[in-house]
C-alpha cells in the first residue's frame, strides 16, 4: 500500500546513500503521510537510522558520504538533498531528537531558547511565551515552571528527553525525527514519551526509528520494515504486523531472525 499521495508531508524516491564507497540504501521509496506517525523496524545495521539522517542532511557533517535520488518535502516540493539547499535551513524545519538525551550544558530556559535566538527571536516576552508554549506541549512545563534557571543537567534521564523534544518543537519543525528515543530510559519514562508522541501527531509528522516492534506497533499509523538497506515493505502498521505482504517480514515480526 502506498500512502494517499493528497495527505503526503514528504516522500523519498530512488533513494540511495553511500559512505564513502560503501552503499548503505539502496533505492528506497517511502512516502510520510502529513500528520502521521511513521515506524522504521529492522535488526541492526539494516539502514534505519541512516535512512532517517538523510531527512535533516546530518550525514553532511562528515566527508565523503553521499545521496542520489530525492527526499522531496510538500507542498513546496523541494528536493532537501539538492546541493543547492542550505542544510541548516533544512535542519530548521526538520528536528530531531537522539537517542540518548541530549541537553545543552544551559538552564532549562537557555536550552528552549537556543533555536529561537537562532531564529533572530531577542524579546524576552516572545521568548517566555515560546518556551512555555514548547514545554507545555512536550508535556513537561508543570515539572519544569518554577526551575527554568536551573541546570538541563538536574532533570531525570525521562525528562532530560522531553526537554529535548520542547527544543526541538520551539522553532516550529514540520517534522520530528526520532532516533530510538526511548531506549535509554525506564518504562515509565519510556510511557511518557509514547503518549506525548501520539499526542503530538495533530500538529506535526513523524518519523521513528525503533528496535521495540511493540512500540512501533503501539505508536505508529505507518511501518517500514529494512532489511540490508533495502525497503523490504510498507504499509498501514496493523497490516505489518498482523498480515505482511512479504515472508522476510513476517519472519522478523515472529522473531526468527534480528
Amino acid at each position: 500500500m502506498v500512502a494517499n499521495s493528497e495527505k503526503l508531508k514528504a516522500e523519498t524516491k530512488g533513494l540511495s546513500f553511500y559512505y564513502g564507497n560503501v552503499q548503505a540504501l539502496k533505492d528506497i521509496r517511502l512516502p510520510l503521510t502529513e500528520k502521521e506517525v511513521t515506524a522504521l523496524i529492522g535488526p541492526s545495521g539494516c539502514g534505519k537510522t541512516t535512512l532517517l539522517r538523510c531527512f535533516n542532511r546530518m550525514h553532511d557533517l562528515y566527508p565523503h558520504n553521499k545521496y542520489e535520488g530525492e527526499i522531496t518535502i510538500f507542498p513546496d516540493n523541494i528536493n532537501i538533498v539538492d546541493r543547492g539547499i542550505d542544510p541548516l535551513d533544512i535542519r530548521m524545519r526538520i528536528g530531531m531528537v537522539f537517542q540518548k538525551p541530549n541537553p545543552f550544558p544551559k538552564s532549562i530556559y537557555e536550552n528552549i531558547a537556543f533555536g529561537l535566538r537562532v531564529r533572530g527571536v531577542r524579546k524576552k516576552t516572545i521568548l517566555d511565551e515560546q518556551i512555555e508554549k514548547s514545554l507545555t506541549r512536550a508535556a513537561l512545563w508543570e515539572e519544569t515552571k518554577d526551575r527554568l534557571q536551573e541546570s538541563a543537567f538536574n532533570l531525570s534521564g525521562g525528562q532530560q528527553q522531553r526537554l529535548c523534544i520542547a527544543r526541538a518543537l520551539a522553532t516550529g519543525p514540520e517534522m520530528l525525527l526520532f532516533d530510538e528515543p526511548t531506549s535509554a530510559l525506564d518504562p515509565i519514562a519510556t510511557s511518557k514519551i509514547e503518549d506525548l508522541i501520539v499526542g503530538l501527531k495533530e500538529e506535526v509528522t513523524m518519523l521513528i526509528v525503533t528496535h521495540n516492534m511493540q512500540q512501533a506497533a503501539r505508536i505508529s499509523d505507518w511501518t517500514g520494515f529494512m532489511m540490508l538497506g533495502e525497503l523490504i515493505e510498507f504499509d498501514k502498521t496493523d497490516k505489518i504486523f498482523t498480515n505482511p505482504a512479504k515472508k522476510l517480514t513476517e519472519s522478523y515480526i515472529t522473531g526468527r531472525f534480528g
